[in-house]
């Protein structure tokens, strides 16, 4: 989805552009008092790497769709403003409304991430519903499970992972795993042969098409993944049925040279003969 929009943009960073606002406000007056262009520039030096930096964390921001971290920078921007209004200007009601603005986006932003986890996905789930991770494993004791997907019953998803963690231990091939789930390597103890953190499609995590400059480069590095670890299956594990395009990866391999079953609704392998 493209973020490169108004409310992308400004509304999503709406309490940082305000101080950005301000700091600019602020150079602009300046800019008009200080005729000595040596005296503007070194008087606002700071306020102009706060203003540049706070651009960049938001650029990079939009580029790497990725959740929203950046509101930390809120605090950190309202205090530099308050030195900035209190040195120039030393207005009550102006410095009353910055502390204001920082409480408030404080209290939203701690509620909605930390107390609600939105940046894990768990915002309009009911944490209470959680279990036990160590019904998955002992080595995730002292856990609580819950995800978006199955936040109504994490049991069932955890019977679910049961099955895939025991599929993959009795499957003595060399395999390769493609899932987002990130423990299987360190609960079956055992290189699986992941090649990629994350697998989100429109090459956004991965040239997931053939239009992209990087699509032959990664093909390249994968098919030489496979040969080298002889790798004889590949399994897929969804967070949620139909999560993970395999035909997107049939695209690497080469034609017919793959059979595909499909275990359950969230777990398929590609048995891979000939492929090299």
């Amino acid at each position: 989805m493209n973020k490169f929009t108004f409310r992308g943009i400004i509304g999503h960073f709406k309490f940082i552009n305000i101080f950005l606002f301000g700091f600019m406000i602020i150079i602009f007056k300046k800019f008009i008092l200080l005729k000595n262009s040596k005296l503007f520039f070194k008087d606002n030096l700071t306020t102009f790497f706060i203003v540049f930096c706070s651009i960049s964390f938001i650029f990079h921001q939009l580029i790497t769709a990725n959740q929203t971290f950046i509101f930390s920078l809120i605090p950190i921007l309202g205090g530099f403003f308050f030195i900035q209004v209190t040195k120039n200007y030393n207005k009550k009601y102006l410095k009353f409304l910055i502390i204001l603005v920082i409480l408030f986006a404080t209290i939203k932003y701690h509620n909605s991430y930390n107390e609600k986890r939105k940046f894990m996905d768990l915002q309009h789930a009911n944490l209470k519903n959680n279990i036990d991770a160590s019904f998955l494993d002992v080595k995730l004791k002292g856990l609580k499970w819950i995800t978006p997907s199955y936040s109504k019953n994490p049991k069932e998803e955890i019977e679910i992972l049961k099955i895939a963690l025991k599929k993959l231990k009795n499957d003595k091939r060399e395999k390769m795993l493609i899932t987002h789930y990130q423990f299987f390597s360190l609960l079956l103890e055992e290189d699986l042969n992941i090649p990629n953190r994350w697998y989100y499609p429109y090459n956004n995590t991965y040239p997931s098409s053939k239009k992209s400059s990087y699509f032959n480069s990664y093909k390249k590095r994968f098919n030489k993944k496979l040969k080298v670890n002889k790798i004889e299956v590949i399994y897929f594990i969804d967070s949620y049925p139909t999560e993970l395009d395999i035909n997107g990866f049939k695209k690497y391999l080469k034609e017919d040279c793959t059979y595909e079953e499909k275990i359950n609704n969230i777990i398929t392998l590609l048995e891979l003969k000939n492929c090299f």
